[in-house]
């Protein structure tokens, strides 16, 4: 077995929980989008819920929040952080639901309708740093919340970009070395916005980098996929995948490329990946990091043509070590939803293209560091929309539709699933907490399972 990289602060987390509590389960704050900065969707301590007793799963409690909900949830000290398009970010106390603090930090009404009512909110997840839940607002701006009261930490908000009416953070903000990113784009592919990737140094409460992602008066080429960016945690680089630009010549300038940055966000490799154009088919998607032992350090992303791409970390500019067709060539609903555990990737697909089929897809990187067909388990319907899975305790966690599901990480059967919980699409991804599971979904309620 081969496992995810696990980051330093992680390492410490359960150093002291195991010094100070010996003997017991030890689980880590779900601070960030995808439990890491490199976004593979492992949590390694937690362990409480397992395939043997996942059946005895129930719901704890669920509490309406206000508005639709597209965010991952967060979870530290005792606390669900959540977003809502309403423009507020709540938390929970993790044990009753109950609403502990709200904060309103904008909204944008507009006719698009890509969320319920055509409101913008908080889409992007909050990332928790000790005390501090950095969120970004539907007024565009990086705020920095006490995690206990919610109280704005001073010298923010800062400015993330300086048109929230028709440029939004879809993707979910990362942290890593004293630097919150953040990617830029827009409602409904408006055709005057202009996708960037920004860096702010939180001690200083400053922006220090951007890059835009096309040049003046060339619009489009934003960052739209649900993990943000995703960071090297071993130096710092960053790594994007980007949607098209609005005119005719779809990948022009840095649209519709994998890139890798330097942590000021200089481009130090790009590839304009060998993908099928067509309509609004591009990146809407994040990379997910990964390491194999005998491998070099590795990366997936998933163009909208279901088209998955596997590249060398250290060689992205010279194209993709592996292409491999998964999802629908003509759906364009892959939207790249994967987890890293255990030496495989596990992709939650809309909708497959022979030999696979919508579900969860699990690809096992092999000695010659490419990816093999393993598993496949059936979620929902085709074309169900499928939020990005995460694992832990020997279990794959993955929505579809209106249902949250629990599969054997090592066969794909179905261990458990929440029935007909949701009242609408689950767009965001389970979080998990001490033994609890935390979801939430379109019908603006946040739910805990657990044992």
């Amino acid at each position: 077995m081969f496992r995810a990289a696990v980051p330093r602060l992680t390492l410490i987390v359960l150093a002291v929980c195991l010094v100070l509590f010996p003997g017991t389960a030890c689980a880590a704050p779900w601070s960030t989008f995808g439990f890491d900065p490199e976004r593979t969707g492992f949590d390694p301590l937690e362990t409480a819920i397992t395939p043997a007793n996942v059946g005895a799963l129930h719901q704890l409690w669920s509490t309406d929040v206000g508005g639709a909900v597209d965010t991952q949830t967060s979870y530290a000290g005792g606390l669900v952080l959540v977003g809502t398009e309403q423009g507020d970010e709540i938390a929970l106390d993790a044990a009753t639901g109950s609403i502990v603090w709200r904060r309103s930090l904008g909204k944008q009404h507009t006719t698009c309708h890509d969320t319920p009512g055509g409101d913008y909110g908080v889409s992007a997840p909050a990332v928790i740093d000790g005390t501090r839940a950095y969120v970004a607002g539907g007024d565009g701006k990086l705020h920095a919340l006490d995690v206990a009261t919610g109280a704005e930490a001073p010298g923010f908000p800062v400015t993330i970009t300086a048109k929230p009416k028709i440029e939004h953070v879809w993707g979910a903000l990362n942290l890593f070395d004293g630097r919150v990113y953040a990617g830029v784009a827009s409602f409904c592919d408006n055709a005057f916005y202009r996708g960037a990737i920004v860096a702010i140094d939180v001690a200083r409460a400053k922006r220090v980098a951007r890059l835009y992602l096309t040049k003046p008066h060339v619009f489009g080429g934003g960052v739209w996929g649900w993990g943000g960016v995703g960071i090297d945690t071993t130096n710092g680089r960053v790594y994007a995948a980007t949607a098209n630009a609005q005119t005719h010549k779809q990948n022009a300038d840095y649209a519709e490329h994998v890139l890798r940055l330097s942590p000021s966000l200089k481009v130090e490799s790009a590839d304009d990946a060998p993908v099928r154009r067509r309509g609004d088919a591009d990146f809407g998607a994040a990379p997910i990091l990964f390491r194999r032992t005998g491998c070099p350090p590795q990366l997936a992303v998933m163009h909208k043509s279901g088209m998955l791409l596997l590249y060398d970390r250290s060689r992205v500019g010279r194209g993709p070590r592996q292409r491999l067709q998964l999802g629908d060539r003509g759906s364009e609903d892959a939207f790249g939803t994967y987890a890293w555990a255990d030496g495989r990737l596990f992709v939650a697909l809309p909708s497959g293209q022979s030999p696979y089929r919508g579900g969860v897809v699990a690809l096992r990187l092999g000695s010659d560091c490419r990816l093999k067909r393993g598993w496949q388990g059936t979620t929902g319907d085709d074309h169900d929309l499928r939020a990005s899975p995460i694992v832990a305790g020997g279990i794959v966690w993955s929505s579809a539709g209106q249902r949250l599901y629990a599969l054997d990480e090592t066969d794909g059967h179905r261990l458990w699933t929440s029935g007909s919980a949701f009242g609408q699409v689950v767009t965001a991804a389970p979080a998990l907490g001490d033994g609890r599971v935390f979801t939430s979904s379109w019908d603006g309620r946040v739910r805990a399972f657990g044992l």
